[in-house]
């Protein structure tokens, strides 16, 4: 009895391989992707970093009200209550040298005390002066329910 010859060259059998191969890869990363959370959605809990409560934080709980928040990064936190259900939350260091800024005055101004540089707390800290500091200070996402304010990484 004869053996039928493959009729398929060496070269067709590797592409045809190969895209059989990525075509599974393919399938499986989508299906393993359905259940995934995007990192940059406010609550996810990889980019949380810290939950305060408010009691602990009396100015917090007005209006205008600001106060510094420590061991959550590096450096300190700017926490500045912008409304009944928003605070602002912000880096304290410029980012012309690097230096801790101060909190916000009665406008929600922030000044860094190296530089002049200023911020507008009201605006998630806004670069406003002088032209060496353009950029805005780090901000943070969060989320105030009730007395409760929890941060997350942008």
């Amino acid at each position: 009895m004869l053996k039928k010859q493959c009729q398929c060259s060496r070269r067709k059998f590797l592409i045809s391989s190969t895209k059989a191969a990525l075509g599974a890869a393919v399938s499986a990363e989508l299906l393993s992707s359905c259940n995934k959370k995007p990192a940059n959605i406010i609550g996810d809990d990889e980019q949380k970093i810290a939950t305060i409560d408010l009691d602990l934080y009396a100015k917090l709980k007005q209006i205008g009200g600001s106060e510094k928040i420590p061991d959550i990064e590096e450096f300190e936190l700017i926490a500045y209550r912008k409304s009944e259900d928003e605070v602002v939350v912000l880096s304290e260091l410029c980012t012309h040298q690097g230096v801790p800024v101060g909190l916000p005055d009665e406008n929600g101004i922030i000044k860094c005390p190296q530089d002049g540089a200023e911020f507008d707390a009201k605006q998630n800290g806004k670069a406003l002066s002088p032209a060496i500091t353009p950029l805005d200070l780090k901000s943070y996402y969060s989320i105030l329910d009730g007395n409760v304010l929890t941060i997350f990484r942008r």
